[in-house]
């Protein structure tokens, strides 16, 4: 049995270890993140054959935590009146949320959040659409890891038509979630339907942060010219870029996935 003075020193010792992992300024390890951004055009392939086995395949091959997907149907007869992101989850053994923009063809047509963690709320928010078209939204879940800090994913498809009074103007409106007062760290993952260097990119990027030093080609899937697919990530300070790539998938949608691996920093004290 210890003496008294190695016991104590054992006690002492313990309390020091606890005092260091609960107290804000101490160095604690970033939290890794594996992202995919996916617009899987209701399931279609180049094909145009829906095909649930090609888009699980090509999720499952990513091996991503949280995946934000366009283009997803619920309930529409095109697509055997078959919820899309229940079904892809349940696959996946994710947990999932669903953001319907409008309705077409007996259901909902929107984006979707996958996540191997706890979903704990979601809002689906409407895009302005100053010179109409199609309804457009942005899906926002926070996500709260038992291994690790509580963060955003938001989910979002522009307008696609050449006009981009509509594209501008939900640029303008996603880029104020960005930092919110009180609102945790954000990744905004989507089909922006422009690529880098057009109004709409560089309106977001007053508030967001790219991950990539370049264009990341992810359109048409087979023979990619351009990127509409982004991944940002707000604050700047809370993120690090460990990898971000265009997964070579060309059989199951008309899109390519994009991953992105982060870290997600410590708040600094």
């Amino acid at each position: 049995m210890p003496d008294p003075p190695r016991r104590l020193t054992a006690l002492a010792s313990a309390l020091l270890l606890l005092h260091s992992a609960a107290t804000p300024g101490v160095a604690q390890e970033p939290f890794r993140l594996r992202v995919l951004s996916y617009n899987i055009n209701s399931g279609a392939g180049d094909d145009s054959r829906v095909d649930y086995d090609r888009i699980t395949a090509a999720i499952r091959a990513a091996e991503p935590d949280v995946i934000a997907l366009q283009e997803v149907d619920r309930g529409m007869v095109r697509t055997g009146n078959v919820d899309q992101a229940r079904l892809l989850a349940g696959r996946l053994e994710l947990e999932h949320a669903f953001g319907g923009n409008f309705e077409f063809l007996g259901g909902e047509f929107g984006n979707a959040v996958l996540s191997r963690f706890p979903i704990a709320e979601v809002s689906n928010h409407p895009l302005p659409s100053p010179d109409g078209g199609e309804p457009r939204g942005a899906l926002e879940a926070i996500l709260d890891p038992e291994d690790g800090p509580t963060f955003r994913l938001i989910s979002t498809q522009l307008d696609h038509r050449r006009d981009e009074r509509n594209r501008v103007a939900a640029a303008e409106w996603l880029a104020s979630l960005a930092d919110s007062p009180g609102a945790s760290p954000a990744v905004l993952a989507g089909d922006l339907n422009a690529p880098p260097g057009s109004a709409p990119v560089d309106r977001l990027l007053e508030r967001w942060t790219p991950l990539e030093r370049g264009p990341l080609r992810t359109v048409p899937a087979r023979g990619p010219r351009t990127q509409f697919d982004h991944i940002l990530v707000a604050p700047a300070g809370r993120w690090r870029v460990v990898e971000t790539r265009v997964l070579e998938q060309p059989d199951a949608s008309d899109h390519l996935p994009v991953l992105a691996v982060l870290e997600l920093v410590p708040a600094s004290p």
